[in-house]
């Protein structure tokens, strides 16, 4: 009997159904016969954080097309080991080390059952918070076992953290992942495996990869999906492999499997195991490969807003673009984030929409930039806007497969002509820089009013056990910008931050902000 249970919080409020079973006799793993069948998946969709379908299906064979380098062959992080190809057929031998397993993969056992499981994750230097349009992973499809078959549904997420504590949840801050629908698969003779390839280039689909590197990925294996519920398989399992000491990418020890019991729940402690096995690779982990492309590291436009007061225009300029490079100013009320890739635009904005729809409607100005780099706009504001904090960013056409935009800015909209002070900041872990006793401060500051500019910035905080003041002498006559940091502010400890702006008569005025360093 099908019984309706919350899924883990790890995944936010969302349900699965699945078939409850008890704690499994969790048998020791083994090799897997050398057979490896690609299958390519019928249809596919954007899926929530909480199972809800967020986009309509994408029949295979039906998309457009995408940019010249989609997709990636670049691999982020790989705990598979594909050969190079395309499709990727698993290989053994990379990484300076040669299991002797060639295609061969471990696993459970056929009858062993996990249909729920999420691993960590730490990516390639230069591929942390990439966005990736392709990736592999491989799978024991037993369902009753010989001469049986059922739809095959599969859901990837990847999220910002991991718990290797045993503790719980298995991981949080999840992005919205992408479902696959297979059709009928029948009961595995090897195993399966599958290479998304150019499935989702053009489709505005893909997953981000952790900001800082470190993260988790998580998979359902399902027989069915209604758009707002997965069921589970009656009996699946991934396939094993692990990441070499030469792999520039890395997996360790610990993975969360829904399988004891088999509830739809990750349960702390008893579904957190130790994956090492002492076999070759180890420690093992869900066989499963993300690739990517680089973003650029630092931004590579400039975004200065005049004055923002309503009723009248405000001056917007956007420079350090390409001679005659198309350029878009885009405003939002609220902060997030935005991809997509189409058009010869590829975009990764700090700026919250639902749709591409969204965001279109959502531009103030579209053109080109002159001889110098630079575009100059005159934006009426409107009555509207009047008490509202406003962000806006800017970003060029023509950079794929790398975005190119400005840092966000904002404003908020006034009436009169004022001085007025608006921090806003953010903590960002930078683990080659502060390992993880202490993570960097990013701030973004605005001194709105007629005449109203900065002065300083004054940063207040415990680094290294010892208390530190930084202060930024804030470049005269500008009244917008970001700074930022590289200092490491320990965890757990308070971090104050003072902007001081000088209207047009000498006075000064202040904004504070503070927070604690957080852990996560």
């Amino acid at each position: 009997m099908r019984r309706r249970l919350a899924l883990s919080t790890s995944l936010a409020m969302c349900t699965i159904v699945t078939a409850v079973s008890a704690a499994p006799d969790r048998p020791p793993v083994e090799a897997s016969a050398l057979t490896a069948t690609h299958v390519k998946p019928k249809r596919l969709a954007r899926i929530g954080r909480d199972l809800q379908l967020l986009s309509p299906w994408i029949e295979v064979g039906n998309g457009s097309s995408g940019p010249a380098s989609c997709p990636p062959s670049s691999l982020a992080f790989d705990c598979f080991e594909p050969d190079g190809g395309m499709p990727g057929m698993p290989t053994d031998g990379l990484y300076g080390q040669d299991c002797g397993m060639g295609s061969q993969r471990w696993y459970f056992g056929s009858t062993y059952c996990n249909t729920y499981f999420v691993n960590d994750m730490t990516t390639t230097p230069d591929l942390q918070s990439a966005q990736s349009e392709r990736a592999e992973w491989a799978w024991w499809w037993y369902v009753n076992g010989p001469g049986s078959s059922e739809q095959c549904y599969v859901a990837l997420w990847t999220a910002e953290w991991f718990d290797e504590d045993c503790i719980g949840p298995a991981a949080e801050d999840y992005y919205e992942g992408i479902i696959f629908d297979f059709g009928i698969l029948p009961n595995s003779e090897g195993y399966y495996y599958s290479d998304t390839q150019d499935l989702l280039c053009g489709s505005g689909l893909a997953w981000e990869l952790p900001a800082d590197g470190d993260g988790a990925y998580t998979m359902i294996l399902a027989n069915d999906y209604n758009g707002t519920t997965l069921f589970m398989a009656t009996c699946a399992q991934p396939m094993l492999w692990g990441t070499k000491a030469l792999n520039p990418s890395h997996q360790g020890p610990v993975q969360w499997d829904d399988d004891n019991p088999a509830d739809g729940t990750h349960t702390a402690p008893d579904e957190c195991y130790d994956y090492t096995h002492g076999t070759c690779p180890d420690p093992l982990g869900a066989m499963t490969c993300f690739y990517g492309e680089p973003r650029y590291d630092e931004p590579c436009l400039e975004l200065d807003i005049d004055q923002l007061f309503v009723g009248q225009n405000t001056t917007f300029t956007v420079s350090q673009a390409e001679p005659n490079q198309e350029l878009a100013i885009l405003y939002s009320l609220r902060s997030g984030r935005f991809q997509f890739q189409g058009f010869d635009w590829c975009l990764d904005l700090g700026l919250q929409y639902t749709s591409l729809g969204q965001a279109q409607q959502s531009i103030i100005r579209q053109g080109r930039a002159d001889s110098n780099g630079t575009m100059v706009a005159a934006v009426p504001i409107p009555t509207a806007a009047r008490g509202l904090l406003i962000y806006f960013q800017a970003t060029a056409r023509g950079t794929c497969p790398l975005t190119c935009e400005s840092p966000v800015v904002f404003a908020k909209g006034k009436d009169e002509v004022e001085c007025d002070p608006v921090i806003a900041a953010k903590f960002y872990s930078d683990k080659k820089r502060c390992g993880s006793t202490g993570k960097v401060l990013h701030v973004a500051w605005v001194c709105n009013g007629d005449e109203c500019t900065g002065k300083s910035l004054v940063i207040e905080g415990t680094t290294g056990g010892e208390k530190d003041t930084q202060t930024i002498k804030l470049k005269r006559g500008k009244g917008s910008g970001t700074h930022k940091g590289k200092i490491c502010w320990d965890i757990g400890k308070t971090v104050d931050v003072t902007l001081t702006c000088v209207d047009k008569d000498g006075v000064e005025h202040t904004d504070t902000w503070s927070a604690t360093v957080p852990k996560k």
